[in-house]
């Protein structure tokens, strides 16, 4: 019987494709695999859609697929339903979608290949032009990827006369993942019936490999200096048995004791007993609202140790690679090796473990941020998003989705209750509850009857004259923290700026250093003593004058992480200090050891940026000090009030967690913002209706559906003249289809210049998702093509405007 295929393939296209399946391959086809076809030309990667055993009636000629590479599949007909919804909702190719869902390093980029033909080599002696001869020339010994021959000079025009010509002619090749199983050796002991004459070096072998288990070859090569060919010996004599398996590469690290379920609190239990009865039976949406410290994990532990019960499995969004460490540390002792973890901070071939360990069902609770979403997870009973209000849910590139909000979708897609959770919900979530699309609970109290902190805010204006240190950590905070130290407790100090200067100034024209790609100013890092751009990651030695005036008077303005290190060195000579931020945690297991060393006590200070600011648990934490609570007020940014007051609320919470009471100082300009005040009080409902009555008479979110336009090129005319077109073309779709929506800009970017390129955006407000995703589809059609060096994409639901 003839089967034939229905696939997505990894091209910027949005129908799918039907193929014809060789009788060879008819076994290996199965929906969630990938599969290499032909393509015109060329050879693509595609993923399989659906196994038809009837020829489809198209016109064009079906082909038969060259190979189908997986031997499991990467995903089930529920998350390609996932992947098919982000792809109409977000305006993405579907093939780009489960490209960019499936882990890095599994879909090579099939190669273009260009070698030279016999009429080429005849032509090296009487060329035409020194460009064709300078292709040949290098072709003549070696074929070459398309990309070597490029990035050696060569440009498309050329090969493209050269392939008319006849001189030279292309292939694809399908490299070989990058990323792959591991395999390791292995060895056991064999008995022998017969005596045989050992040397004292196999004897010494012998005795280190057992007989009832396998060990890790390397394990005695590492051992036993040269011993590789003795093992080899033995092996021949029928003394040691070699094999070959596949070892797993283990990102949770050590070993973690098993921990009891503590009895929950009532405001616990009466969360739990309101979802347990939809687990793995319908689909349920809740918002769990517990003010910080009040054991909403516990209420999750809780959740999916019903799930597991049922037979079902789990899935658990943290925003934090550096949560992930805590969370997954907690989930491991309740549920010991039953754990996967899936966070960009693994290896490629450990995330390809990972994945690889849930599709084979062989692991039933998974823990991650964003991408976790994905996690080819069946037979699903519970979905929980902590901390859902963070801005790392949402991905920068493209396809520009939402995980919380694919966690929603994803849910009504398995049936199964989805559980947002956070002390500091997001405005658009709580609305929710009030227009009765989500139910939802409280958590009023912290666990264990502990108390929240005690909240005090300090006016910076009143240290306008201090000197040194005492310019951003007040005497006040100061006399805190020493009190902290004396009493062997410890103090977290937070500050969501990293490096030690804001920026470089000129004294004499006023001008700060910024990077020459982007149109920011560029931070001083005093460890490497370098400028960096935050934004592309440019980085430069100080000038020793300035690049406008030449000038060489140049002051260091504003603070950052690392001048916070630098001024509590000086102040507190005796504390031990860890610094938590990008620069410090570089390195892989950099993070969770700094963690690990403030659980147990080996920090007095722990200085740190929003990596820090929520969901740790850290008992021994009694005063936490916010150096400057005004940093987001100065985004250009309709959720700047909102994400200040999230920060704020969050860090606070992290201290008076254990038996001693807490303390926080919010260092401000602004003592008397709305947004200062409702977190100092930690009264979120205060907050939001003072919130929504903005957003309402804005006509922003959740009273508006929003997408940004975002264009970029290096030409700044040509790039400026497309966006104007953009917004005819807009304005044209909005008036053919009687449309209410709102089109504005286009407008330069609040960072006009970024990695070299120009940018503009245009902002479209709408009081309906669908109505916004009509006119985005017809105005992607009417672009058949626009300049090469143009760069359009569409952010639906963007969480930054910058």
């Amino acid at each position: 019987m003839d089967l034939y295929i229905e696939a997505y393939l990894c091209l910027p296209v949005n129908d799918s494709f039907f193929y014809s399946v060789p009788s060879r391959l008819e076994p290996e086809v199965e929906t969630g695999k990938r599969i290499i076809a032909p393509f015109g030309h060329r050879k693509v990667t595609g993923y399989i859609k659906k196994i038809l055993k009837t020829k489809p009636e198209i016109n064009s000629e079906i082909k038969d697929i060259f190979e189908v590479p997986d031997k499991i599949s990467f995903f089930s007909e529920k998350l390609l339903h996932l992947f098919e919804w982000i792809s109409n909702y977000y305006i993405y190719p579907p093939g780009l979608v489960i490209k960019s869902a499936l882990p890095s390093g599994i879909n090579p980029d099939i190669s273009k290949i260009v070698k030279i033909t016999s009429q080429g080599l005849e032509l090296l002696n009487d060329p035409e032009n020194y460009n064709e001869f300078k292709v040949l020339n290098i072709l003549k010994d070696n074929e070459k990827s398309e990309k070597e021959l490029l990035g050696s000079g060569s440009d498309k025009k050329t090969l493209l006369n050269l392939k008319n010509k006849n001189l030279i002619e292309f292939d694809f090749v399908v490299p070989k993942p990058k990323t792959k199983e591991k395999l390791e050796k292995f060895l056991i002991r064999q008995k022998s019936e017969t005596a045989l004459n050992l040397t004292d070096r196999q004897l010494e072998v012998l005795e280190q490999v057992p007989f009832d288990k396998e060990i890790l070859k390397k394990t005695i090569t590492s051992k036993i200096k040269g011993s590789a060919s003795v093992i080899s010996a033995l092996v021949k004599k029928g003394l040691l048995k070699e094999t070959e398996q596949r070892v797993l590469r283990d990102p949770l690290g050590e070993a973690v004791e098993k921990d009891i379920p503590p009895v929950l609190n009532e405001e616990q239990r009466s969360a739990c007993e309101k979802i347990n009865p939809f687990i793995g039976k319908d689909f349920k949406r809740y918002l769990l609202y517990g003010i910080t410290g009040s054991g909403k994990t516990e209420v999750y532990l809780s959740l999916v140790k019903q799930a597991l019960e049922l037979g079902k499995t789990a899935l658990v969004l943290v925003p934090e690679i550096s949560l992930i460490s805590q969370t997954e540390r907690r989930f491991k002792a309740r549920f010991g090796d039953n754990t996967a973890v899936i966070h960009s901070n693994l290896s490629p071939g450990e995330k390809l473990d990972q994945w690889t360990l849930i599709a084979e069902k062989k692991k039933n609770v998974v823990i991650g941020a964003r991408s976790a979403i994905f996690a080819p997870l069946e037979n699903i009973g519970v979905i929980i998003v902590d901390e859902e209000h963070d801005q790392s849910y949402k991905q920068d590139s493209s396809p520009a989705y939402n995980a919380r909000d694919m966690a929603v979708v994803r849910a009504k897609t398995e049936s199964c209750p989805v559980i947002l959770g956070s002390a500091t919900p997001s405005v658009e979530s709580y609305t929710n509850t009030k227009n009765n699309k989500f139910e939802i609970l409280y958590l009023k109290k912290r666990a264990n009857n502990a108390k929240l902190p005690e909240v005090s805010v300090y006016d910076l204006k009143k240290s306008a004259k201090d000197k040194g240190a005492y310019r951003f950590i007040s005497y006040y905070l100061a006399l805190e923290i020493n009190q902290r130290l004396k009493e062997k407790e410890q103090v977290l100090l937070f500050l969501n700026k990293r490096g030690y200067s804001s920026f470089v100034l000129c004294n004499l024209c006023s001008e700060a250093v910024k990077c020459r790609f982007c149109s920011v100013t560029m931070t001083y890092h005093k460890s490497d003593d370098s400028l960096v751009c935050h934004f592309c990651g440019f980085r430069q030695k100080v000038p020793k004058e300035c690049p406008d005036c030449a000038n060489p008077n140049l002051v260091h303005l504003g603070t950052g992480t690392e001048k916070i290190e630098k001024a509590c060195e000086f102040l507190f000579k005796d504390a031990r200090i860890i610094r938590l931020d990008q620069d410090t945690t570089k390195k892989k297991g950099e993070l969770v050891k700094k963690l690990k060393a403030i659980r147990k006590k080996e920090a007095d200070i722990i200085i740190g940026t929003q990596m820090i600011a929520k969901g740790h648990d850290f008992p021994d934490i009694t005063l936490v000090g916010i150096i400057n609570a005004d940093h987001g007020f100065n985004f250009p940014d309709f959720r700047a009030a909102e994400k200040t007051f999230q920060v704020l609320s969050q860090v606070s919470g992290r201290t008076g967690r254990g038996e001693k009471k807490g303390k926080v100082i919010m260092q401000t300009y602004n003592p008397d913002h709305f947004s200062i005040q409702t977190a100092k009080t930690q009264n979120f409902i205060n907050f939001y209706n003072q919130e929504i009555n903005f957003r309402k008479s804005l006509f922003y979110p959740p009273f508006a559906k929003i997408a940004l336009v975002k264009i970029s090129g290096t030409d700044e005319k040509l790039t400026d003249e497309f966006s104007k077109k953009c917004k005819n073309n807009l304005m044209d779709i909005r008036l053919k289809f009687n449309s209410t929506i709102t089109v504005l800009g286009p407008a330069k970017s609040p960072v006009y210049m970024a990695a070299a390129r120009f940018r503009f955006q245009i902002l479209l407000k709408s009081k309906t998702s669908g109505e916004l995703n009509l006119v985005l589809k017809k105005f992607k059609e009417g672009f058949s093509s626009f300049p090469s060096d143009i760069r359009m994409t569409f952010d639906i639901d963007p969480y930054s405007m910058m």
